[in-house]
């Protein structure tokens, strides 16, 4: 018999408050000039997939039903409100033989809890999650949002030291907006590519809140940051990052140095990541990307990968890590890539060749594989083998 998920009275009834002010927030009639501009979007996708073990053996099958609802409110000129909701209905192995699932995906790191698992059965689970739910004002050259939002900081397309606030995991590819924080968020523009900002993350607990200010400015063609505050675990932070091009490819960096403030924690330590990419002019696309983790181990980096984010101190196990990536337009409508992330160190890696179609208006489809290879005991080495199917209905 399935655990039941322990949702503390605490947890809740904060989660029947944010749903409260939600219901709120759509339902409520506004007036002194405010109007009802909307706009309403979403999608909905199937997801069936094939699992095997690292050796290829004991195939399991599985499918997820993945739905989402974009609502945002223009209610005049400077205040603008929006709600996004993730529905997932789980089906097959995945269910079955994981018994924790549904606790892990009631679990709702941010500071107001918006996560509900609706139905568990043996071999069916239904979650809600609100990832967006924020208030945004605009005066002038001010920008001012409070709630659930995406504080994006990242400079590089697969490793952000930078990103303090809601880092993501590249496996996790059917996740395209990528996780929120609870927070507020402070803009000021100084110029059309500079701007000074504050941004606080909200968290139940003190070790897991972050403050931290950005400072972005344009010279020479290329755009610097500069990035600095208070981290997890109570570590100060400071990052310079810049995003350029030479000779008409596209060159990144961002490094973060992290201090934590109790001496049981640690010595000072550096986390940074270089990114070069180029599109050829017969449409070939090719990326690459290196990752430098001071507190990496030079070892087996062990352990299966996970499709919850890591942390911006610790992006990887390894002290050392790489990814390439090639993308070639067959055509206007069919799109393959081959990409690929290494451990140097204990020599396993992630293959995932994928094959993207526009099959129709508002329909796509997708086919895409991850290979984890490696011994026993490395980073990638123990994870298996996935290919799935994804058919995907935009509206």
């Amino acid at each position: 018999m399935k655990p039941k998920c322990d949702v503390t009275p605490k947890a809740q009834k904060r989660k029947v408050m944010a749903y409260f002010a939600l219901c709120c927030l759509i339902l409520t009639p506004w007036d002194n000039g405010w109007t009802l501009d909307y706009t309403y979007n979403g999608y909905l996708k199937i997801l069936p997939r094939v699992a095997y073990d690292r050796d290829w053996k004991e195939p399991t099958f599985d499918a997820l039903v993945h739905n989402r609802l974009n609502f945002k409110w223009y209610a005049n000129l400077n205040w603008t409100a929006a709600v996004e909701i993730r529905n997932r209905a789980f089906g097959g192995n995945s269910v079955k033989e994981n018994p924790f699932l549904a606790e892990m995906l009631e679990k709702d790191t941010g500071y107001v809890d918006l996560s509900t698992v609706w139905l568990e059965q043996d071999n069916l689970l239904i979650h809600t999650m609100v990832d967006r739910l924020w208030c945004d004002y605009y005066r002038d050259n001010l920008q001012v949002r409070i709630g659930r939002q995406r504080v994006n900081w990242g400079i590089n397309l697969v490793w952000n030291p930078h990103d303090l606030f809601n880092t993501y995991s590249y496996a996790d590819f059917d996740y395209e907006e990528r996780p929120g924080t609870d927070g507020v968020r402070v803009q000021y523009y100084t110029g059309i590519a500079s701007k000074i900002e504050t941004a606080i993350r909200l968290a139940e607990a003190e070790r897991d809140q972050v403050y931290a200010g950005l400072v972005q400015l344009n010279r020479w063609n290329y755009d610097f940051q500069i990035i600095g505050g208070q981290y997890l675990q109570k570590q100060w932070v400071a990052g310079f990052g810049w995003a350029g091009d030479i000779r008409g490819g596209g060159f990144r960096g961002e490094f973060s140095y992290f201090i934590p403030q109790e001496k049981a924690e640690g010595a000072p330590y550096l986390v940074g990541a270089l990114s070069a990419d180029y599109t050829f002019s017969n449409s070939l696309y090719v990326h690459l990307e290196a990752l430098y983790n001071e507190r990496g181990t030079t070892k087996k980096a062990g352990g299966a990968l996970r499709l919850d984010p890591l942390p911006a101190n610790q992006l990887s196990r390894a002290r050392h890590s790489l990814f390439g990536e090639m993308r070639y337009q067959f055509s206007p409508l069919v799109t393959g890539t081959m990409a690929m992330m290494m451990n140097p160190h204990d020599k396993s890696f992630l293959a995932s060749p994928a094959l993207a179609w526009s099959a129709w208006e508002n329909w796509d489809v997708l086919l895409i594989s991850q290979f984890y290879r490696g011994e026993p005991g490395t980073e990638f080495g123990d994870t298996g083998n996935f290919v799935y199917a994804r058919l995907k209905w935009s509206f």
